[in-house]
Order: C-alpha cells, then sequence, then structure tokens
C-alpha cells in the first residue's frame, strides 16, 4: 500500500490530490453499490476460468462479461461515492482542526495517516507537524522511510524517533500505569513513545486509526468479494 501510495501511476513525485483519489478508491468499490440515491447494487462480475476470483474492478484488458450500459453505470456509481467519500473525509478533517491548542498528526507514511496529513497540508494556511516512530531492528518493521518521503512531498515540519527493545522495556511500567491494566498490543508502546515526542510541541494529533476498518485496509479483505458470493 505504502509503494503503490507514494508512486500510484509511476511517477516520482505524484500531486497530494493524486494521494486523495487513490486512498478513497480503497473504498469506493465497497461503498458505490450503497451511496445514497442508487439503485441496487450492481452483480459481480463472473469468475472466469483464469481469474477465479469474483471483481468489480475498473475495466481490465481482454473481452468481459460486463459491458455497455452496465460498466458504465458501475463507473458512475464509483465516480459518485469518490466525490462523496472526498467531501466527507475532508469535512471531517476541518472539524477536528477547530482548536484553540496546537495541533499536529502522527504520521506512519501508510495510506491512512497519509491522507489525513495531506487533507490537512490543503486546509491549513501552514505546514503540518508530523511525529513518527520507527524500530532498530532489521527486517521491514520501521514505517520511517515511508514517513519522511510522505512528510517531504507534503512539506511537513516532520520529527521522528527511534526505539530499540531496551526503550520498551523501559517504558513499560509508564505505559501500563498510565493505561490502568496490562499491555495488551504491542503497537501501544511505540504509540506511546511517539505522543511523548508529539506534546513537546502540540497539545492534540489526529491520526488514521479506523481507516483500514473503512477503507479495507486489512488482507482479510480481499476474500470479501468471494464470500459475498459463496454466502449468496
Amino acid at each position: 500500500r505504502r509503494g503503490t501510495l507514494l508512486d500510484p501511476f509511476g511517477s516520482v513525485r505524484p500531486r497530494p490530490s493524486s494521494c486523495l483519489a487513490l486512498s478513497l478508491c480503497l473504498g469506493a468499490w465497497s461503498s458505490a453499490a450503497s451511496a445514497p440515491g442508487l439503485a441496487e447494487p450492481l452483480p459481480l462480475e463472473p469468475a472466469r476460468e483464469d481469474n477465479p476470483w469474483p471483481s468489480a474492478d475498473p475495466p481490465s484488458p481482454g473481452p468481459s462479461p460486463m459491458q455497455g450500459a452496465a460498466r458504465s453505470e458501475l463507473r458512475t456509481r464509483i465516480d459518485r461515492a469518490l466525490e462523496e467519500l472526498e467531501q466527507r473525509l475532508t469535512e471531517s478533517v476541518r472539524l477536528r482542526l477547530m482548536s484553540e491548542v496546537p495541533l499536529g498528526a502522527l504520521l506512519s507514511g501508510g495510506v491512512d495517516s497519509s491522507l489525513v496529513v495531506s487533507v490537512m497540508s490543503r486546509l491549513l494556511d501552514r505546514p503540518v507537524q508530523t511525529f513518527s516512530v520507527g524500530f532498530d531492528a532489521p527486517g521491514p518493521y520501521s514505517e520511517l522511510p515511508f514517513a519522511r518521503r510522505v512528510a517531504q512531498h507534503l512539506g511537513t515540519e516532520h520529527r521522528d524517533l527511534v526505539v530499540g527493545a531496551s526503550d520498551l522495556i523501559r517504558e513499560l511500567p509508564a505505559l501500563v500505569w498510565h493505561q490502568d491494566e496490562p499491555v495488551s498490543e504491542p503497537a501501544a508502546i511505540p504509540t506511546f513513545l511517539v505522543s511523548r515526542l508529539a506534546r513537546q510541541t502540540v497539545t492534540v494529533v489526529l491520526t488514521g486509526e479506523g481507516g483500514d476498518e473503512l477503507f479495507a485496509g486489512y488482507p482479510k479483505y480481499g476474500a470479501d468479494p468471494l464470500a459475498r458470493r459463496l454466502a449468496r
């Protein structure tokens, strides 16, 4: 997802609106059929031998059973859904920018937080303060490279920190004390640390929490078209 966000059509530096449109597309396919005022949902494109997954995706090369008016109506629904989603997201962010204290955003470099920061950048007349946390560990666990690329692209005032195993062990008692319960989510520790970093300059932060549920960000959502077909 992160690579696609930053380079959706092979360009090195897409416009901020490209980031917004791409992110909204992730939820448009499921939202298009249920947008207010629209007719009953269109049936999914039937599975073919060379592709067993039913699809409501945009046209692909080669023959397709969905032609003519049906495909045109689907495209119309998707366009209307995208327009409404962009309006609702923009308004949601705008309402949360009403603050009497300094505010910023937690930025991971993923679709969700990058979308929020992109909208904030369009609405504010000053650079957004963004904050990220990464891990001092081998492998693709640190999100800092992605966050830094988005921050540079959107021109934010960016700060980040790198945490290691010793930091996690040292901060665990403090986090348990603040949460009033044992820690059950490993991500709570880096979130606690990056929040403490953000508090040095801002009082409120916007995040991308909940975006995966709204925009089908988890891999399990890839099975949804097949599950709906089997449930008939």
